[in-house]
């Protein structure tokens, strides 16, 4: 027992010599910083000088081995590293090869937007651990989505929309488990939407329009429950609506322009009830629109042209009195336009075009009112150079002009009806083109029973003497409430 007493007393006393006589040596915090800030300097000064930067700010500010002062650098409040780059909008030429990533571990958000980069996306962008930003929209880049970038998983926005990127969305997106925005529209991707994007749980924007993408829609997307847009127009989808997406609660913005799905819309769309814009133009949709669509009464733009819906104009759209913009020209609708169109405030365009809304379709009555009502449709085309759909909005709504829109029908002018392509005509002309304009339009009366017979108007025609009398108003000023003559079955 002594000797073990003796042993930790010579042990403790050789340790107290060894610190008395010994001094360890230690940085200063403020040591370390300039160190790291340096570090961080040496790489930005090495990418700067294989740019061509428009803005002359940030070639001027950027000297010296503090990049806390520099333009378009901020840095952690300690002042011990870059977090934030931002050099959006700054007019910067060049590539990201001589960007050091593995320089900036502490970045929090990168944003070169709207700028002129070009080059490939480095794959070393994944050393970026700490990354929560990252915006590389409105460039030149090409080539893939680097794998790499999945790995980034403090990310929360990701931007790289507008640019020149090709091949796969890569699969490892799917690992963002805290992004939020997810942009990658106006590119040339291609292959499949990726059904791991369906683990994205905080996605609350997913803007994929204007690619190559082929395919149908992943029904994992229906797992995005926090979504508020959706958007994948302009690609080349194929399949049906699955009806998961009808778990989108939350759901303002779906678009799927301009892509080659086929089938009915899913009634599950109904459920949807905060969507303010629904773009379904320019597939090959079948069947009726979902029946409850402004359900939510948020709707603003409805577009639907160039499919081959069929059916009536869902009721829940007459009282959509949110409605902006209203488009279902170029399909099979019928109906009767007069019963299932409302009063629409807001409304700033609607297009009917090309669809069965003739009386004969939804009456089944034929007589000589239906025959003149075709007549008026023609005439109304000639002069117009166009489906004259609008003008037929306006005649058959005749009851309730000034609601129809925030500016009244009757107050448009004949000249803005013609055909543009064509000379404003004069003199003899523009008589003709008038009495021809104002027997159009009251073969389009609202009510079948106040138009002319297709006699009435063979003798009006035949009976009119040449030259016309001159116009009381020169053509340029005549409205068309000046020719739509509620009593003008006698024309």
């Amino acid at each position: 027992m002594l000797l073990l007493v003796l042993m930790l007393a010579l042990v403790s006393s050789s340790q107290n010599a060894f610190s008395s006589s010994v001094t360890l040596p230690s940085f200063s915090a403020s040591a370390e910083n300039e160190v790291a800030q340096g570090k961080e300097a040496k790489a930005l000064l090495k990418w700067k000088a294989s740019l061509e930067i428009e803005n002359q700010s940030p070639s001027s500010s950027w000297s010296g081995s503090n990049p806390c002062n520099w333009t378009g650098i901020s840095c952690e409040k300690s002042g011990s590293a870059v977090n934030f780059l931002n050099l959006s909008s700054y007019g910067v030429k060049g590539t990201l090869h001589n960007l050091s990533f593995v320089s900036f571990p502490n970045l929090l958000g990168l944003d070169l937007s709207n700028n002129s980069l070009h080059g490939t996306i480095p794959s070393n962008i994944g050393n970026l651990s700490k990354l929560s930003h990252l915006n590389f929209s409105a460039n030149q880049f090409s080539g893939t989505i680097p794998f790499e970038i999945g790995l980034l998983g403090s990310l929360s926005k990701l931007d790289l929309s507008s640019n020149n990127l090709t091949g796969y969305i890569p699969t490892s997106l799917g690992n963002l488990s805290n992004i939020n925005i997810l942009k990658l529209a106006k590119n040339n991707l291609s292959g499949p939407i990726p059904q791991e994007l369906g683990m994205l749980s905080s996605l609350s924007e997913l803007l994929l329009y204007t690619n190559k993408l082929t395919g149908s829609i992943p029904s994992s997307l229906g797992n995005l429950t926090r979504l508020t847009m959706l958007v994948l127009c302009e690609n080349q989808l194929s399949g049906s609506i699955p009806p998961s997406l009808g778990k989108l609660k939350f759901l303002t913005a779906l678009g799927f322009l301009s892509n080659k799905l086929v089938g009915t819309i899913p009634p599950e769309i109904n459920n949807l009830t905060h969507l303010k814009f629904i773009q379904l133009s320019y597939n090959q949709f079948t069947g009726p629109l979902p029946e409850n669509v402004c359900l939510g009464g948020s709707l603003e733009n409805f577009t639907a042209s160039g499919n081959h819906f069929t059916g009536q104009i869902p009721k829940s759209l007459r009282n959509c009195t949110s409605l902006i913009r209203f488009r279902l020209d170029n399909n099979k609708f019928i109906g009767n336009i007069e019963n299932d169109l409302g009063i629409y405030p807001r409304l700033d365009y609607m297009n009917l075009s090309n669809n069965r809304f003739h009386e004969l379709a939804y009456t089944m009555e034929v007589n000589d009112k239906c025959d003149i009502y075709s007549f008026g449709v023609v005439t109304l085309e000639v002069i117009m150079g166009r489906h004259p759909s609008d003008i037929i909005l306006i005649s058959l709504l005749s009851a309730s002009l000034s609601s129809l829109t925030s500016t009244n029908p009757h107050h448009m002018l004949l000249k803005d009806m013609l055909d543009q392509r064509i000379t404003l005509p004069t003199y003899e002309v523009a008589e003709e083109v008038v009495f021809m304009a104002k027997i159009a339009l009251a073969c389009l009366h609202v009510s079948p029973h106040s138009r002319p017979t297709m006699q009435q108007v063979s003798h009006k025609l035949l009976a009119q003497r040449y030259p016309i009398n001159p116009l009381p108003t020169p053509l340029h000023m005549i409205t068309l409430g000046e020719l739509i003559n509620p009593n003008s079955s006698s024309t």
